[in-house]
């Protein structure tokens, strides 16, 4: 522990510690060496309850309201099991269904059914340089999107890293109250025990590849060649150029795909050196490896995890 990793989204060096000293400390207290109840301890609840009372405006009561769940994977699905019939719908109007298809399963072991309605970027988003503000939401497509069936709304969004506009927040919460349904949030960063600074820039960029085109005497395999575009593009990034991306159309339901076919998302949570040797192998310089490119050599042998 405490030593970099590789292959990891973030690539950055953990902070040394000692483990050992830390868990023969432990061990040697009464409290720590018994069964902790099964939604925590007390203290623990009474600190999130303190904690979380003046943010949300009122009293959170640590025993009734406040459970402790060993990762946010278990807590969605105690969430989506406790209020979530067979058949009921998960609404995600933000197209949340991908940015954690890890959650499909907690919505599959529910029998929940989910109802997207995309985000859409900007009609000059092939043309020139967005925020993520100007992704927006159609809301009367939401509200006639939601059915008697309809029990909770998430409100979250990926990949473009939008952060919704208060007007935007309180077109949601008045469809909510409306509809009387219930609102998931997973926002397991929205408070932190520091001085903040808005950003303008995030660790990652949603780039629009409209006007790249893979050269039609380029070999790409049976099982890709019919694919979408952003997974060509993908491969085509990754065989050749050694830059690996990850495609926006999979933070997409199947119905709505087509709206990330044109984006590839990179991240930049790397050191410099890694950057640096993306950088080179993106500007596609190389006249020896346009040739390559062309008369489709194998691919080259190492890449750069840019996830």
């Amino acid at each position: 522990m405490g030593k970099p990793q590789s292959g990891l989204f973030v690539k950055l060096p953990l902070i040394e510690f000692c483990v050992v000293t830390v868990l023969l400390t432990m061990a040697g207290r009464f409290e720590c060496n018994m069964y902790a109840p099964t939604k925590s301890r007390s203290r623990l609840r009474e600190a999130i309850s303190k904690t979380y009372t003046p943010l949300s405006g009122c009293r959170t009561n640590p025993e009734t309201e406040v459970l402790v769940t060993t990762g946010a994977n278990e807590g969605m699905l105690r969430v989506l099991m406790a209020f979530l019939n067979p058949g009921d719908e998960l609404h995600a109007p933000l197209e949340l269904v991908a940015p954690c298809r890890k959650y499909l399963d907690d919505y599959h072991m529910a029998e929940g059914v989910i109802q997207c309605v995309p985000l859409r970027p900007p009609a000059k988003a092939d043309i020139a340089i967005c925020s993520s503000t100007e992704w927006t939401i159609n809301f009367v497509e939401v509200e006639q999107s939601i059915t008697s069936r309809t029990k909770m709304i998430v409100t979250r969004h990926n990949p473009t890293g939008k952060v919704f506009s208060h007007e935007e927040l309180r077109h949601i919460s008045d469809i909510c109250v409306r509809h009387n349904l219930l609102v998931l949030r997973d926002e397991v960063f929205q408070e932190w025990d520091f001085a903040y600074t808005i950003p303008e820039g995030g660790y990652f960029v949603l780039v629009n590849l409209a006007k790249v085109q893979v050269p039609r005497e380029y070999r790409l395999p049976p099982y890709i060649c019919e694919r979408r575009r952003d997974i060509l593009l993908a491969w085509f990034f990754i065989m050749e150029l050694g830059v690996a991306a990850i495609l926006a159309s999979e933070f997409y339901s199947l119905e709505h795909a087509c709206l990330g076919e044109k984006y590839l998302r990179l991240a930049v949570c790397q050191g410099d050196d890694i950057l640096d040797l993306a950088k080179a192998r993106l500007c596609g310089n190389d006249a020896a490896w346009m040739y390559r490119l062309v008369v489709g050599v194998d691919a080259r042998q190492a890449s750069i995890a840019c996830f």
